[in-house]
This record gives structure tokens, sequence and C-alpha cells, in this order.
């Protein structure tokens, strides 16, 4: 009696019983046996980088169409500044005559001489300034949008800001109606554009991604030499 009455106090010495049915087949889960041969190669799932195609028309047109949107936006913007003409012919006279293209840009020198005789060149430097700092400050907005899957709706966006803008640009002859329309409109819409034309590329190009950049980031350069007439 009294090893039974200690026995039943203490669990340690008075184990539970297996249960009958714990063990059983019927109560094994059916869907995971336990000989279950480990997944071959091919049966893996495919990694996000297999999938890149890396050549192809497909990928080819992404990176045209970083060159166009990077020429649209950046050379737009690197196309606002001083013409290098008139500052360095009564320097170098006779190289000049044989690059006529030698500037940085047309709308500083246009403004200052045509459309705003009056204004500062300080104050005409703002507007270039406004475009720049929208441009580069905006994709803090842009990248959470583009990295939900909203590339569409940025191009949609920065597009009609961008040509919106520089139609309101052709009939602006104050100053703060270009510091709106070229200044602001142009400004949102090339940051909008910007960053899907970088972050696009690395979606379609692994090997050759270096040449892709390279390709769609001289759309940049180009685009400076877009507004000479």
């Amino acid at each position: 009696m009294r090893l039974a009455s200690r026995m039943s106090q203490n669990p340690v010495l008075n184990p539970l019983p297996p249960h009958p049915l714990r063990n059983s087949p019927k109560h094994k889960d059916s869907s995971q046996p336990a000989n279950t041969p480990l997944p071959r190669d091919s049966e893996a799932p495919q990694r996000l980088e297999d999938t890149i195609p890396d050549n192809g028309l497909r990928a080819w047109l992404q990176c045209a169409g970083s060159f166009f949107l990077l020429l649209a936006s950046f050379g737009l913007i690197n196309s606002f500044g001083l013409s290098l003409r008139p500052l360095l012919y009564p320097h170098f006279p006779s190289s000049l005559s044989a690059y006529p293209l030698t500037v940085l840009g047309v709308f500083q020198t246009y403004y200052q001489r045509t459309l705003l005789p009056t204004s500062t060149p300080f104050q005409i430097a703002w507007i270039g300034s406004l475009q720049a700092a929208l441009l580069i400050s905006l994709r803090i907005i842009a990248g959470p949008f583009y990295d939900r899957g909203y590339l569409r709706s940025l191009l949609v966006v920065g597009g009609v800001l961008l040509v919106v803008g520089m139609l309101m640009t052709g009939l602006c002859s104050q100053y703060w109606q270009l510091l709106l329309a070229q200044g602001v409109m142009v400004g949102l819409g090339s940051g909008c554009l910007f960053l899907p034309s970088i972050a696009v590329l690395p979606q379609y190009f692994k090997k050759k991604r270096a040449l892709a950049t390279g390709i769609g980031s001289s759309g940049s350069a180009i685009g400076n030499y877009c507004p000479l007439h």
C-alpha cells in the first residue's frame, strides 16, 4: 500500500503508458510519408535570376525604352545651362568654327538674351535648378510605387506632366510662368520617368547588364543636344 501511494504521488515513478492509438497506422500523416525522396534539381523551384532573358527582342526593347526615357528626362534637364560657344570663341575662334555644337545648354542663354532680358542669370538659373532638384528628390516617392508594381502608372503620369509642361513652356512669356511650367511640371514628370528607366534594366539583363545600362544612360548625354535649333 505504501509503495503504491508513493508511485501515485511521484509522476517520475509512475509514467503514463503509451496511448494504444498514438502509433497506429491510421493516425500517421499519409501526405508526408517517412521515406519521401528529396526533389531533384530539375524539380526544384526556379530561381529569379534564372528567369532573366539577358537577350532577345523584348530585353533590348527595354534598353531602347530606357534610352529614350533618359533622353527626355535627364537629357532635357542637362540642356538647361550656359552656352560654351560665346564664352570660348574669343580665345579659340579657329577651333570652335569646326565644332558648331560646342554647348552645354540653350535654355539659360535663350532666356537671358531673348525671352527674359530683365531677369538676372541667378533668377533664371532657379528654373533649371528646380528641375534637377525634383528629378532627384522625387525618387523617394517613385521608388515605393515602382516596387509595388506601378511602373505603367509612373510612365503615364511622368509622360503627361513632361509633355504638358513643355507645351506650356512654349506659351510662357513671364518668369513665374516658366518657373511653374518648366521648373515644376517638367521636373515632376522627369522625376517619375527617371527611376523606371534605370531600375527596369536589371530585370532583363544579367551578363550584359553593364552594356545595357551604358546604352540606356547615354540617352542623358545625347538629350543635351535635342533642344538645339
